[in-house]
């Protein structure tokens, strides 16, 4: 066992290298070229040196002489073996190995297929073994059969030829990715190198070449029970955050430029060379967070970013269902899609109903605010508008509109169409739209409609303006538009994970009058107690029970809450 390293160098690209009170695992990591790999290969240099801890002027320190190994993940062929290929021998179990592991991995797969062939012919895996070279082969093979299901998640069989079999083909035909490949030679390998591994130096260049975070930790956990039980150790040189993480800081040495330190005495340069700046190592925290708080942490970022644009595929558009299911079928409706966006609703509309239905039923007309809509989703509204209303069907009709002036200018409208848009309105500008004199009230037709229709749970947070987004629930709509027979107008629509969470508002001209800065006080006072009891709610459930949803729904109340707060906070 190597207990100190003391290695100062003017020619070498390994400089000043200090390394004291080495434990049984010592695990380096550091940028590519920072020296890992080098200090390795020196060491193993120091051990086939014998009887001599001194090195070109460097002081190795090691308790006694050692044998060492090198693990490298390489993918090896098994194709090229079978019955014509078998040594005289099954290396390892009657005699210890000597050497790299270079030296002997073509004799460890060739000995495991000599050990099948030799438990099938001498039918020990049928009547088991009474003397002892058929008690070695046994549990030689029934550790490859554990290390295999551990490390694979595959049975290992003999089939009547004595030819190893894995998924069902033989494994000198099977199809095995590299990981796969590597995995069945470590498990033959620990399993023939068992009695001596336990006394070795080994070292593992970069195991996690080809695996699975996972499966390298189960590969070199196995490893690390047999140095524990006698002189051994365990070097490994790796990139992997996960090993690195399993092993524990105590083992880590840092490595930068041919020098290396403790990562306990360098964590800042160890993070900066794992994974970068603050930025970056906040988002891996919130990956490996448990499910809740990962949700939670990214509807917050979501909740500083602009809103996005709505897309959906027009077979499972709950809200467009309700779109239709508003339309007075028979009689052409004057539909004003306010805040239309790229005009999502139309195209389903005009498949849903037909290109000639559509048209004797659908008077289509689309308002955007132009400061708030790009050139191209201008444009590709403008585009879905011209498909359902071509130029020869209506060669100077105007249906889009971005300018309040000319939109007041148009005659009234049996529908208006508010879908997915109020909640990113300023409430300061609500009584603009709303009230005796607001724009929309004005807009609807003393028969007509205004229709709302929001997501009551928003799985993707927003900053629409300087109060986040704030989505009004039925118990604030029934407040603020002083609605009475709320259960006949107010439809709640079931999304495809069986919630009940896409809204659709009906609402009256004289219902759209009637808003005053009152009764919008009102419903956000009772929309605040209500996500406050929500909060409550969750936060009481037992945690065994959280999980991803939960925490993005916390997430939404939370930011729901603080939005409204700040509200009421500056209107008070």
């Amino acid at each position: 066992m190597i207990t100190d390293i003391a290695f100062n160098s003017t020619t070498s690209e390994l400089k000043h290298i200090e390394m004291k009170e080495l434990g049984k695992v010592v695990v380096l990591t550091g940028q590519n070229g920072s020296g890992k790999s080098r200090l390795i290969w020196a060491l193993g240099e120091y051990l086939n040196t014998p009887e001599s801890p001194n090195i070109n002027g460097d002081i190795w320190t090691r308790e006694s002489s050692q044998q060492h190994l090198l693990f490298t993940p390489v993918k090896f062929d098994f194709s090229r073996l079978d019955d014509s290929t078998l040594p005289a021998e099954i290396p390892g179990l009657f005699s210890p190995f000597v050497g790299s592991l270079h030296d002997i991995q073509d004799e460890c797969m060739k000995g495991f297929f000599k050990l099948c062939y030799e438990c099938h012919d001498s039918g020990i895996l049928a009547r088991g073994s009474s003397d002892f070279r058929g008690e070695i082969l046994l549990d030689a093979l029934n550790e490859i059969k554990v290390l295999i299901k551990q490390f694979l998640n595959a049975d290992l069989e003999i089939d009547t030829s004595g030819l190893p079999r894995l998924f069902s083909m033989p494994v000198n035909q099977c199809w095995l990715s590299n990981g796969q490949n590597i995995l069945l030679q470590m498990a033959i390998c620990l399993t023939f190198c068992r009695k001596t591994l336990k006394d070795f130096v080994i070292f593992f260049d970069e195991p996690e070449t080809y695996l699975h975070p996972k499966a390298a930790i189960d590969v070199l956990e196995t490893i690390r029970r047999l140095v524990l039980l006698g002189e051994g150790q365990l070097f490994l040189a790796t990139h992997s955050l996960p090993i690195i993480a399993h092993f524990g800081i105590e083992t880590v040495f840092h490595f930068s430029n041919g020098t290396c330190k403790r990562a306990r005495n360098a964590l800042e340069p160890l993070m900066d060379s794992m994974l970068g700046d603050r930025d970056r190592r906040s988002r891996l925290m919130d990956f490996i967070a448990e499910p809740t708080v990962h949700a939670m942490s990214n509807y917050m970022v979501d909740c500083i970013m602009p809103a996005q644009i709505v897309m959906s595929s027009p077979s499972s558009d709950i809200q467009a269902d309700q779109v239709l299911k508003s339309l007075r079928l028979g009689v052409l409706n004057r539909v004003l899609d306010y805040g239309a966006g790229a005009g999502r609703i139309l195209p389903i509309l005009v498949e849903r109903l037909g290109l000639k239905n559509f048209r004797s039923t659908v008077d289509y007309y689309a308002f955007n605010v132009s400061e708030y809509t790009t050139q191209d989703i201008a444009n590709s509204c403008k585009s879905k508008i011209s498909k359902a209303y071509s130029w020869e069907f209506e060669p100077s009709k105007k249906r889009y509109f971005d300018n309040r002036n000319r939109l007041e200018c148009c005659s009234y409208f049996d529908i208006v169409l508010m879908c997915n848009v109020l909640h990113e309105i300023h409430p300061k500008l609500w009584m603009g739209l709303f009230g005796t004199s607001g724009l929309i009230t004005n807009l609807i037709h003393q028969n007509g409609s205004l229709y709302i229709l929001e997501d009551l749970i928003m799985y993707n947070g927003e900053c629409a303006h300087s109060y986040g987004f704030i989505v009004m629930l039925p118990c604030g709509m029934k407040t603020m538009f002083s609605v009475e027979n709320a259960d006949k107008q107010f439809k709640i629509g079931r999304s495809k994970d069986n919630e009940d969470r896409f809204s659709c508002y009906g609402i009256s001209k004289d219902n759209c009058a009637s808003v005053s800065i009152q009764s919008i006080k009102k419903a956000f006072c009772q929309m605040a107690k209500n996500h406050e009891d929500y909060i409550t709610l969750i936060r009481n459930k037992n945690p065994e029970t959280a999980d991803y949803w939960k925490g993005l729904k916390l997430g939404y109340h939370l930011q729901q809450y603080a939005n409204i707060s700040l509200y009421q906070n500056a209107i008070s």
